[in-house]
């Protein structure tokens, strides 16, 4: 849920008319507002620049800002009556402090205050002055204070959009928080649901009313979007975290040491939308979300990361990397827990292929054919294949049933030049032209030989029994699942 999203359902359940923002800047929330009557403040009169880069060149003029001067001189020049107020202004505790208390000067009777950014995750996005692209200020410092010192208002903090602030008129006999309180960051750390009244979206659309958060007859809640420049195998193994956070749209960069090549990644694409949880695949710009990586493939989290403007990103799913057990488990469980989320209970199979899967684009259509005889398929890459003491030719050879390799041709040739086994083995990956393609083919083979590989994790997806052999040193590559048979036991 985004702080528009919020604000819309709240007009609606309410049937305000009237709405002030503090704070517009590039007019991205005001405009998605679904009111007639609606005022913005915000002081920036000229072109100007974001710290490091965010923002350049902003024209002040295309933004409908009514009242071109600060809070404090607003408050301070006009006295009108809102229904609803949402601040989005300096996030720093005195002017937040004085936001909220004018804005209760000018609050209707029954209306709604919303703020942004009360949630911080870490201390420096909320250091004064800033320090990281990632920023929230400490406003939270002044939501304390208010609900330290008011006993005409009900406050909470909605756990999502970095923390909405929700604000509204009450009638109690004292403070929610009693007695001093220390605004520092560890304070806040031990306090924060206490202090904050922290609420679950869930139980913020039960209090408004799902019905108010509905349009065209449906629940409007925004799509999520996930992003993640990681190998195809990677990506692949990231699904089952999206499935349990409930879908939404995945971006896919092709950038960085660790990324695949871009004709890989379009490779992605009919796969991936043509799963029931992922709404749009989109191809992310390259300036943004670089990461810096260290010799372990960790992620110096050090080094800023600046994200496109333009998309709003809930996941970025790059950051697997940092997961405490990742050379100890299965990549696809690190996505999990550097959200410090239960891996267990996966949703098997994750990838669904159907045969009859109409695509909207006519030129997505074409599918593979299919071999109609009982086959055996064959995906070995020689990424994975050096080093390791298995003799694929008599496995090859051993098969009763008609053997395919899918994969570069490049890897089949090499693979005849290491065994005798031309005329037992055809090369299909001529016919593949995607990894939906090799989808199907695995899906429908009498059984499944791989390396560690985009293979593997197609077969694991799809929850289809495989049989691999591994470098014993990549001991992480296996899953323990009973559709996995080691050949090189």
């Amino acid at each position: 849920m985004k702080r528009y999203d919020l604000i819309n359902a709240l007009i609606k359940k309410h049937k305000y008319k009237t709405y002030l923002e503090i704070g517009v800047r590039d007019n991205f929330c005001f405009n998605k507002i679904r009111i007639k009557d609606k005022s913005g403040v915000d002081p920036m009169k000229d072109d100007w620049e974001i710290e490091k880069g965010k923002m350049t060149g902003w024209d002040s003029s295309k933004v409908p800002v009514k009242y071109r001067i600060t809070s404090d001189e607003y408050f301070e020049k006009y006295i009108h009556k809102y229904d609803i107020i949402f601040i989005d202004g300096l996030h720093e505790n005195e002017q937040v402090y004085r936001d909220i208390n004018n804005s209760l000067k000018c609050l209707n009777s029954g209306g709604t205050i919303i703020m942004h950014d009360c949630l911080p995750l870490k201390e420096e996005h909320q250091s004064i002055p800033r320090v990281s692209d990632h920023w929230n200020g400490d406003v939270w410092k002044a939501f304390v204070r208010v609900r330290n010192e008011r006993k005409d208002v009900e406050m909470c903090v909605i756990d999502t959009d970095t923390g909405l602030g929700f604000i509204q008129w009450a009638d109690k006999s004292e403070p929610a928080i009693k007695g001093e309180v220390k605004l520092d960051w560890d304070n806040y750390v031990k306090n924060k649901e206490e202090w904050m009244n922290v609420k679950s979206i869930d139980e913020i659309v039960l209090k408004i009313g799902e019905d108010n958060f509905k349009q065209d007859g449906q629940v409007h809640k925004r799509v999520q979007t996930f992003l993640h420049s990681g190998s195809l195998g990677d990506i692949i193994y990231s699904l089952p975290f999206i499935i349990k956070k409930g879908g939404g749209n995945i971006c896919i960069k092709n950038k960085g040491e660790f990324s695949a090549i871009d004709k890989q990644y379009h490779s992605l694409f009919r796969l991936l939308k043509s799963q029931p949880y992922i709404n749009k695949v989109i191809f992310y710009k390259d300036e943004y979300g670089k990461k810096v990586f260290n010799e372990d493939n960790t992620i110096d989290l050090d080094k800023s990361v600046i994200y496109d403007p333009e998309i709003e990103l809930d996941f970025d799913l790059d950051y697997f990397r940092i997961s405490p057990k990742l050379h100890n488990e299965h990549i696809m469980f690190s996505y999990f827990r550097v959200w410090k989320e239960s891996p267990e209970n996966l949703p098997f199979p994750y990838l669904i292929i159907k045969d009859d899967y109409m695509f909207h684009h006519k030129e997505l259509q074409e599918k593979i054919s299919i071999p109609n005889n009982k086959f055996n398929v064959f995906h070995i890459t020689q990424r994975y294949r050096d080093g390791v003491e298995f003799d694929w030719g008599k496995c090859i050879k051993e098969q009763s049933n008609p053997n395919y390799f899918i994969g570069l041709k490049s890897e089949y040739e090499a693979l005849l030049d290491d065994y005798d086994v031309e005329n037992d083995i055809v090369f299909y990956g001529d016919k593949v032209k995607d990894l939906y393609d090799m989808s199907l083919i695995i899906k429908h083979s009498h059984k499944f030989f791989c390396n560690p590989s985009v293979g593997q994790a197609l077969a694991i997806g799809m929850y289809k029994e495989y049989h691999i052999a591994i470098n014993p040193k990549l001991h992480l590559a296996l899953t323990h699942m009973p559709i996995e048979n080691i050949l090189n036991k």
